[in-house]
This record gives C-alpha cells, structure tokens and sequence, in this order.
C-alpha cells in the first residue's frame, strides 16, 4: 500500500508542480475574462457529465470479478456515447437560447465541443475507476503526468500562435487534449480492448440493470454534489461577470493543487484497500484513519504558508492584472482542508452501500445555492462576492464534516 500510495502521490506532486509553475505564463497570455469562459464551460460540462455516467462508475469497485467489472465499465461507455450524440444534436438550441446567461450567442460553436468534452472526459473518468480496481496504480501516475505537460504546452501553444478573440479556446482544447491522453493511458495499461465483444456489450447492460436500484441515488446524488462544486463559478459570474468566474478558477486550481496531490492519491489507494478489507470482513477502521492523519498534517503546513505567503507573492508571480484572485485564494484555502478529507474517503460510503444520506445532503446544499443563485440574479441590490462566497464554502464545510461523521459512523462491517 505504502508503495502505491508514494507512486501516485510523487507523479501527482509532478503533475501539480508542472501545473503550478505554468501558472505565471499563462496569467500573461489569458486574461481573467478568457479564464472565466473557461470556468464556465468546464462548471457545465462537469454537470453533464454526471448527467451522462450517472455515477455508475463508482460501482466498478464494488464487483466480485474482473469480467463484471469490465461490463460494467464498458455499458458506462456505451451510455456516454449515447449522451454525447444526444447533447451535440441539441447543442445549438441550447447555446443559443438556454446559455446566453453565461455565453455570448457568438460562442454558440461550443456546443459541440462541449458534447465531444463530455464523451472524453466521462471516458477518462470511467477507465480510471477501473484501473482502480484492477489495482494498476502505475496507470495514474502516467496519466496525471501527461496530463499535465499536455494542459501546459497546449494552452501556451495556442495562446502564442492564434492570439485573437477566441483565444480561451486555447484552455478548452488544452483540457479535452489533456483527458485524450489519459484515456489511452488507461486504455493501455487496463486492456480494456481486449473486453470489447459482441457478448461484452450484452454482458455490460447485463450488469447495469441488475444495479436499476442504486443507480437513481448515485445519479442524483453525483449530479447534486458536482452542480453544488460548479454553481458557485455561475453565481460569482452572475455578481462580477466573467472576471470574477476567472478569478475563481484560477483560485481553484492554485488551492486544489496540495489537494490533488494528496487527496486524490489516498482516495485512490483507500478505494481499492477498502473495497479487499470490506469484502474479507476484516476490521477496516483504523487503516484509513491512519493514512489520512499523517497527509493531513502536510497539507496543514503547505495550506498555512500558502495564505500568509499571499499577498506578497500573487502580484508578482501573475500580475497586477490578477490582483482580484488574492481574496478568492484566502476563502478557498480555508475550505480546502475539508474537502481533502471528503475525496480520500468518498467512496467509502458507496462500498458500504449506505449512500442515501449523501444524496439527501447534497440536494439539501445545491437547493440553498440554488436559492442564492435566483435570489442575486432577481435582486437590484449588488452583493460583496466575499461575503456570498464565505457563505457558501463554510455551508459546504459543515455540511462535509456532518458526511465524515456519518462515513466513520460503523466501527465493524454492518
């Protein structure tokens, strides 16, 4: 385990770093507008996405064999493709006429890129959760590498040679390139080719609809949790306008960084050793606990220098233009400590098949944003993004405390 978890968390800690230090040159190529268009589109897509895998992927873990677990990934494929051709034959309607609250009608060729995204990215996804359980942890350390150099020399690229009006198109394009390569990596290192069959697709929708009765929670409860991660990237766009929804990017993807270095790899590695404890019926309290302390107390040390360094190094690493993001930076980091928490023991609940609280809670948060949401878009009264944005991430703290309470509930199997 101990391995593992140190192979995903350096080739993260590479990733991230790659990330992180690109962070300067791309600040001078796109301006906060071009990084809000972005954010946008990602907030939507991500929504889309969970419309179209409804969670199932997360199921992979939970099967007793191999060629289960190969059905289930490949029906998930099968119901992205479905949704991508669905999505890009109304795509048009839909940019021209339900999004122009967040895209100029010009921008309407979106669209399509948006459903090509949604395919990629839900394909991505899906064979990561099946490396997971095939336990080839070598497969994401490639992938979040590669990833990463990818979404650098793209953007930049892009940004260099076709600098126009449309330049965000260079972000979009470095994040769909970005997720074609990890799917082949994944492709790759699974084999998943070699479960491609006339009686692999029959077997796939085999499984799926022997799981009818948990999909409905895990599709809503998936859809409620990421639209509740994205609305607040459309709120802060409905107060500030697309500069504001770039600043808010950029501020996520400088925090999340410790985060996804650490707290995707424990997940990672908790999912699969979980998942072999809870099936032999051994004791499984103490082990996760374990791993999560000690990743926690670096990220406490990395997080606390990160908001005191601040407001000394964020005007001259991106620039004056991107002074807004400092205030953005300091709310998120103080919420990002609960959020490595909730993605190193996310799955847990789904292994134990005791889920629906989640649901209940996720919806019950998303309502309230929801709520903030029309109430800012309908008031003629203007709101500080500071306060609106302390509101929320300390509603959604709480309300990941109250799942860690419940996930660490069952001390044995139950």
């Amino acid at each position: 385990m101990t391995r593992n978890l140190f192979s995903i968390v350096s080739s993260q800690f590479i990733a991230q770093l790659v990330l992180l230090l690109s962070i300067p040159v791309i600040s001078r190529y796109y301006s906060p507008q071009d990084y809000g268009i972005f954010a946008i589109f990602s907030s939507i897509s991500w929504i889309l996405i969970s419309v179209a895998t409804s969670k199932t992927e997360a199921l992979i873990i939970t099967m007793d064999s191999k060629e289960k677990a190969a059905s289930l990934s490949l029906g998930i494929l099968s119901l992205i493709i479905l949704f991508g051709i669905s999505f890009a034959l109304f795509s048009d309607f839909l940019f021209q006429n339900l999004f122009t609250n967040f895209f100029s009608s010009e921008y309407y060729f979106l669209g399509k890129i948006m459903a090509f995204t949604i395919v990629i990215m839900g394909f991505s996804q899906t064979l990561n959760c099946y490396a997971t359980y095939l336990g080839i942890f070598v497969s994401h350390s490639y992938a979040s590498i590669l990833n990463a150099f990818a979404i650098v020399i793209i953007s930049i690229g892009y940004a260099f040679f076709f600098p126009s009006k449309t330049i965000f198109l260079g972000l979009i394009y470095a994040q769909l390139i970005s997720h074609i390569i990890s799917f082949f990596v994944f492709l790759y290192f699974t084999k998943f080719l070699r479960e491609i069959s006339i009686q692999g697709f029959k077997s796939s929708f085999a499984e799926i609809s022997k799981l009818l009765k948990k999909i409905p929670i895990l599709l809503f409860t998936q859809l409620f949790s990421t639209a509740s991660a994205r609305i607040p990237t459309l709120i802060v766009s409905s107060l500030s306008g697309l500069s504001g929804a770039g600043f808010l990017g950029l501020a996520e993807r400088i925090v999340s960084a410790p985060t996804n270095i650490f707290g995707h790899a424990v997940g990672q590695v908790v999912r699969h050793r979980y998942a072999k404890l809870f099936k032999t019926k051994k004791d499984y309290s103490s082990f996760p606990k374990m791993v999560i302390s000690y990743s926690f107390l670096i990220l406490f040390v990395i997080y606390a220098t990160l908001f005191f360094l601040t407001d000394y190094v964020v005007p001259i690493i991106l620039g004056p233009e991107w002074g807004g993001v400092i205030i953005f930076l300091k709310i998120i980091i103080c919420a990002e400590f609960f959020n490595f928490l909730f993605l190193s023991v996310e799955d847990i609940s789904i292994i134990r098949n005791k889920f629906l609280y989640r649901m209940i809670l996720n919806f019950l948060y998303l309502l309230f944003l929801i709520l903030i949401y029309l109430f800012i878009e309908n008031s003629e009264v203007s709101y500080s993004v500071e306060s609106i944005l302390i509101i929320i991430y300390t509603l959604r703290s709480l309300s990941i405390l109250y799942d860690l309470s419940v996930a660490w509930k069952c001390k044995q199997i139950c």
